[in-house]
Formats: structure tokens, sequence, C-alpha cells
């Protein structure tokens, strides 16, 4: 809310849009930085972990991905969820046709860049590699590409040893790899795909 009133953030209604994906640079005051990070220091202890966690997760990430990767108690969890929610931290897509219904995510990229910057570099490194961890767990291919840009993170933190960086930065080549790979048969499926729809069209004439 502060952000929208100040002409920060994005109008009322409209969804958020994080300037990392749109190449815009938006220049924020350090006093809004330090309101930001006092609000989260000031926030209870669960609900503090709750969000540092949610902030090495991304900006938008399902409930139970959370649930995962955060030391908060499960009996506990949905209603510090709904609290952060009521604070203006965190929101739910709760639109019955979208495609995300049921996500989480920050009200503001701001929000998510001060809250994973309180976090020291090696409690990021460590997080970076249980977020891998779960998404390895879920078993599903399309998570490849989210595992590299763990990785990627995990790699550029300080604290990391020779022999453990290497061992970080041979993984997200690997994924970045498999990721590679799994767009070329993509898209080489749509390609026979569109080939095929083309013989029988010709094929029908």
């Amino acid at each position: 809310r502060v952000l929208s009133e100040r002409g920060l953030g994005p109008a009322a209604g409209q969804a958020p849009e994080t300037p990392a994906r749109s190449g815009a640079e938006i220049a924020i005051p350090e006093s809004l930085q330090a309101l930001l990070a006092a609000r989260i220091d000031a926030l209870p202890a669960e609900e503090r972990s709750l969000l540092l966690s949610a902030a090495v997760l991304g900006r938008r990430f399902p409930p139970e991905a959370l649930s995962a990767l955060s030391p908060v108690a499960a009996a506990s969890f949905s209603e510090h969820v709904r609290a952060l929610i009521r604070r203006e931290f965190l929101a739910m897509d709760d639109e019955p046709r979208s495609p995300g219904r049921g996500q989480l995510s920050f009200v503001q990229e701001l929000v998510r860049e001060v809250a994973y910057h309180t976090l020291s570099r090696r409690e990021r490194r460590a997080m970076h590699l249980a977020v891998i961890g779960y998404l390895e767990s879920v078993d599903n291919p399309d998570f490849v590409e989210s595992i590299a840009e763990h990785l990627l993170a995990a790699h550029a933190s300080v604290g990391l040893d020779q022999q453990d960086g290497a061992f970080v930065g041979d993984r997200a080549t690997q994924q970045c790899a498999i990721a590679v790979q799994a767009g070329d048969v993509l898209h080489k499926g749509v390609g026979n795909g569109d080939q095929q729809n083309a013989g029988t069209a010709t094929g029908n004439q």
C-alpha cells in the first residue's frame, strides 16, 4: 500500500510486475527500504521466519512449498500465513479462473528483496539448497529450470569453499543443460505436430 501511495507500485486491482522481468529499474528511496526492513524486523518471530523463507522461494510460490521449507509448526502455518496477508506482506491468488489459484505471492517485489537481503549470505545459500531439495523431492520435470536458478543463487553466495563451490556450480551447469535439452525436445515435438497437421490437411484436400 505504501508503494502504491508513493507511485512506486501498481494501481489497485492490477497485477504487480516484477522489475527484473520487465527490465525496468525503480529507484527506491533508502528511507522506504529502511521502513520495510523495520516492519519485517518487528514481526513476531514465526511470521518473520516464514517471510524470510518465502523470500528465498521467489516472487510467487505454492503454500505447500513454503510449509515444507519453513521451521514454523504445521499446526500454526495457515494462521501465520493469514497474518502476513493481513499485514500486506503476502497475497493469495483467489481468482476462480486463475491457473495460479491458491498460490502465494509477495505484494511487492521490493518487499521480497528487502526480506531476502535480511538473510546473511550463508543463510541464503543454505535455504536455496533446501529449496532444491524440496523441488527434487517433488520429481517434476518442469522444475528443472527452477532448480538450476536456485543452484546458481547458491553458487553466488559468499562462504563457499572451492570444492563446495565447484560442486554446486557443476550441478547448476547440468541442470541448465537438462533444461535446454527439454526445451529442444518440446520444440521438436511441436514442430512434428505442425508437420503432421499440415500432412493431414493436405490429405483431406
